[in-house]
């Protein structure tokens, strides 16, 4: 690759960097949430130091990793939910 190329790609890469951290800081300023595509809400508890916790089951563990099973809850008034 020549060098304007890699200037270029590390440029972008920067900038995805710089894009991400401002949205976090957004999102930890203003207290909001972003949700992901397809994301279904979650039982979350944030406490007085903003520590934010999940509910969740465990299903595996290793040395290096965590596997968890995020609880959803779904009400009676959530039917498309429901049906699937």
């Amino acid at each position: 690759m020549s060098k304007t190329v890699n200037k270029k790609m590390g440029i972008c890469i920067l900038a995805g960097i710089i894009l991400l951290v401002t949205v976090i800081a957004i999102s930890i300023a203003t207290g909001k949430k972003f949700s992901q595509s397809g994301e279904v809400s979650n039982p979350t508890f944030t406490d007085e130091d903003g520590k934010v916790y999940v509910a969740a089951f465990l299903k595996k563990m290793t040395e290096n990793n965590i596997t968890v099973d995020v609880i959803e809850f779904i009400t009676d008034t959530d039917t498309d939910r429901i049906s699937e």
